[in-house]
């Protein structure tokens, strides 16, 4: 079965957060990674630690900012950032990426730390 190796991103999102992204899961039965397409449309609301997963993202398209450990990065197409886990990050602009998690996103394991001021 073709649909065993090769996907199309979905219509609707797997996930989002109202005015600020949406995503869509290429990857919902793979138990040990995520890949994700992510079209963000404003940023993060808050910063974040995950405590597992390392988060790999490449650019797309569009341009924005990231605050990784303290230090404020500028993003834009054809960029590759990876936040180790126990890193505090959030990104602010118009993106389009695709987001790896490894091992794969559990909401459990990502803490919310402070609002957003980038």
């Amino acid at each position: 079965n073709m649909s065993d190796f090769i996907r199309k991103i979905n219509e609707k999102p797997s996930f989002e957060k109202e005015n600020y992204f949406k995503g869509y899961q290429f990857l919902e039965k793979n138990e040990q990674i995520d890949l994700d397409y992510i079209d963000m449309s404003y940023g993060h609301d808050y910063y974040q630690i995950d405590t597992e997963a390392t988060h790999i993202y490449y650019i797309l398209d569009g341009h924005g900012k990231a605050e990784i450990a303290g230090e404020k990065y500028n993003l834009e197409k054809g960029v590759v950032v990876e936040i180790p886990k126990n890193t505090e990050w959030a990104f602010r602009g118009k993106l389009k990426m695709l987001e790896i998690s490894l091992p794969k996103f559990n909401p459990d394991t990502c803490k919310y730390t402070r609002k957003k001021d980038l």
